[in-house]
């Protein structure tokens, strides 16, 4: 099967056209796309691509692996019986009879014309891991618990683990225990906090804390005003994209994104600083695991978007970083990514091209000494 943005073999395209339409069918009450009204990422939520590309999709024609993933992930979202779980880039490309008894009909969620309904639940009351970047950390990634809770009250609360090295320090209590309110989840780092600050492992670690009052949910964003406590507090807010979970009406959630801004109040430095925070949660995605926060494709997914200057998250990020903590990779902090690489010949490899790299160099900075000679004839020779 090609590979990354290579194209799909004339047979792969087929099925997936084949297995689009049916989806679409599955999905769209009229069997159709609005085509006037389809706007990327929008019309179907985590599908971000132009409906030239999906209408040459649909009819079997040049699809690429890169859009066939966006496709089985976005109408992923909309499969929520049986025990299969979410489509696949395999399962797209499947015989159509058998990719149909894979995932009936009755199987699938419909779009509903101008509906959105946010379900809290789906959030609240969970923990979750998070991973993000950092200025002064470039190699690796920081990782975060975070609960969310929702009480018999009708209060809204948060608190959030931060500038974790390692989650191995901090499962015990933090894993281990099931906290049932903030004051719980306090009272545990209190008893912790003289031990991490005397390594240097866990020195970075901080506890953050919200209630009711520095909550906002909407239908697309839950918004919570962080603060450390101490002497030098610490301010940080969360924006949490939940759009593409209220459009496509899911029921269940495995995780998401959330774009974090700190300020430069408290023991933090000088810069106010924003970063992508990827989320997942522990329940609904059961995976012991974390993922490897030194893995170069875990640090890729968390290097944000942006668009003339402007960070970007957005419901296509949202899909894919939900594609990636699904995928049940780089989830291993001794990854053997190059067990099956002979040392000698990537060495040999390396060599190579270092020798094409200098005779390249040498062959341009002729080409400038010469180019330097024409437009200055006078200017004499070092």
């Amino acid at each position: 099967m090609a590979k990354n943005a290579a194209s799909l073999t004339k047979n792969e395209a087929k099925n997936c056209g084949a297995n689009l339409k049916y989806l679409i069918d599955c999905v769209f009450p009229s069997g159709t796309i609005p085509s006037k009204r389809y706007i990327p990422n929008e019309t179907i939520p985590g599908l971000n691509i132009s409906l030239s590309t999906l209408g040459n999709a649909r009819r079997g024609a040049y699809v690429s692996e890169d859009t066939a993933n966006k496709i089985a992930t976005a109408f992923s979202f909309y499969h929520i019986g049986g025990s299969v779980g979410k489509i696949t880039l395999e399962d797209l490309l499947m015989e159509p009879d058998n990719f149909q008894k894979r995932f009936p009909k009755d199987e699938f969620k419909t779009i509903k014309e101008k509906e959105k309904v946010t379900k809290l639940p789906l959030f609240t009351n969970k923990v979750y891991r998070g991973y993000y970047m950092l200025p002064n950390s470039s190699y690796k990634a920081y990782m975060a618990y975070f609960w969310f809770f929702f009480d018999d009250k009708g209060k809204y609360s948060a608190a959030m683990l931060r500038g974790i090295s390692d989650f191995n320090d901090v499962n015990s209590p933090f894993r281990n225990i099931k906290f049932e309110d903030i004051n719980a989840i306090k009272d545990s780092f209190h008893n912790c906090a003289d031990t991490y600050m005397r390594k240097k492992s866990t020195s970075s670690i901080h506890l953050y804390l919200a209630e009711d009052k520095n909550i906002r949910c909407s239908p697309n964003c839950i918004q919570i005003n962080f603060h450390t406590e101490g002497t030098s507090i610490r301010h940080s807010t969360m924006y949490w994209n939940i759009d593409i979970v209220a459009r496509s009406n899911q029921s269940s959630y495995a995780g998401g994104s959330a774009l974090m801004v700190d300020t430069n109040e408290g023991a933090r430095g000088k810069d106010i600083c924003a970063f992508k925070f990827g989320l997942e949660c522990e329940e609904t995605i059961k995976e012991e695991k974390p993922l490897n926060n030194t893995a170069p494709q875990v640090i890729a997914e968390l290097m944000p978007k942006t668009r003339n200057g402007i960070l970007l998250i957005d419901n296509a990020d949202d899909a894919n970083w939900y594609r990636f903590i699904t995928e049940k990779a780089f989830r291993d902090n001794t990854p053997n990514a190059f067990g099956s690489i002979d040392p000698y010949d990537f060495i040999m490899k390396l060599a190579n091209l270092e020798n094409r790299y200098t005779s390249k160099y040498e062959e341009l900075n002729d080409l400038v000494k010469q180019l330097d000679g024409i437009i200055n004839p006078d200017k004499k020779s070092e």
